[in-house]
């Protein structure tokens, strides 16, 4: 999904800089205020392995999705920007994450989760299917430390560090 085309919640524009090397990614984090570095972690392009595989799953998707998009790109933070609770995941799931556009959203783990948070207020419905769905957190905010869906969930220290 290119940046810009109307994906909710989409956090870039069709000029949001893009990062193709981990000096760029810290180049780029570095000024950035917390919208302008979700914006710019949605288009980079920094791992070529990871790039390859979020993509190849976007285009060949798993049959149960056949017939819904795919956001296949990184997956950017989202919540509360000043939150009292981190919930940190390792990187989003092929098929979740990378198919709807936020993490923890459209696999098992999310629906665990997001049952869990609405249980005890800090989420404003019981699941999440897809960014734009009109789930919120109240006080929370959600990132994973790697940002693309890894091939076999196994990214390497270089792409976790990056």
């Amino acid at each position: 999904m290119p940046p810009g085309t109307g994906w909710p919640e989409d956090p870039a524009a069709a000029d949001t800089p893009v990062a193709r090397t981990a000096a760029a990614v810290r180049r780029l984090a570095r000024p950035a205020d917390l919208d302008a570095l979700e914006a710019a972690v949605s288009v980079c392009r920094a791992c070529p392995r990871l790039v390859d595989w979020r993509e190849e799953v976007a285009a060949t998707k798993r049959a149960a999705f056949a017939d819904q998009p795919y956001w296949g790109r990184p997956i950017p933070g989202w919540g509360a920007a000043d939150p009292s609770i981190l919930v940190v995941g390792l990187a989003p799931a092929a098929h979740g994450g990378n198919r709807t556009g936020r993490v923890f959203t459209g696999d098992s783990s999310g629906d665990w989760l997001f049952a869990s948070l609405h249980r005890v207020g800090l989420a404003a419905r019981s699941t999440s299917e897809h960014a734009g769905d009109g789930q919120a957190l109240h006080g929370v905010r959600m990132v994973a430390t790697v940002r693309c869906a890894p091939p076999a969930n196994k990214p390497t220290p270089q792409e976790r560090d990056t």
